[in-house]
């Protein structure tokens, strides 16, 4: 991972196809270990089951709750 300090860009959020809205914080070819993004789901609302391949996924919720699956 490059180092870097990053301001989150809080015009950048846009709906993904999965359910949620995303704002990417950090995902470039320029540092490719990494990507870094903030997830916002509706109340009431899930997001579609999805795999990533090479990709560790880690989520930290801030309010309401969620699940997790193993894959």
């Amino acid at each position: 991972m490059n180092k870097a300090v990053k301001k989150f860009p809080v015009d950048a959020e846009y709906f993904f196809k999965e359910g949620c809205y995303i704002t990417e914080i950090s995902n470039s070819n320029e540092d490719e270990t990494v990507s870094i993004a903030h997830a916002r789901v509706e109340t009431g609302t899930s997001t579609k089951w999805h795999s990533l391949n090479n990709t560790i996924e880690r989520y930290v919720i801030q309010q309401g709750q969620g699940k997790v699956m193993p894959g």
